[in-house]
């Protein structure tokens, strides 16, 4: 099994996290282009994310800024 999901604090930085101790495999979805990592505090656990094997993905450009209408929630809504 593999774990999808954002990289943002709260679950999704749980669930990449758990999956990690687990030895399991996990994929990091950005809401910004690849050559930044939002929010700047996930940048340890996007490297343990590569460093296990896992992925870091995004469907924006490298210098696409990680504005928030980037963001979708699973409603469709945008977060808070």
């Amino acid at each position: 099994m593999t774990i999808v999901s954002g990289l943002a604090l709260g679950i999704d930085a749980i669930a990449h996290a758990e999956t990690l101790k687990a030895k399991g495999r996990t994929i990091a979805v950005l809401g910004c282009g690849l050559d930044q990592i939002y929010p700047i505090y996930n940048v340890r656990l996007a490297d343990k994310i590569l460093a296990s094997g896992g992925a870091i993905i995004s469907e924006f450009s490298p210098w696409n800024a990680a504005l928030r209408h980037n963001f979708r929630s699973e409603t469709g809504l945008l977060p808070g």
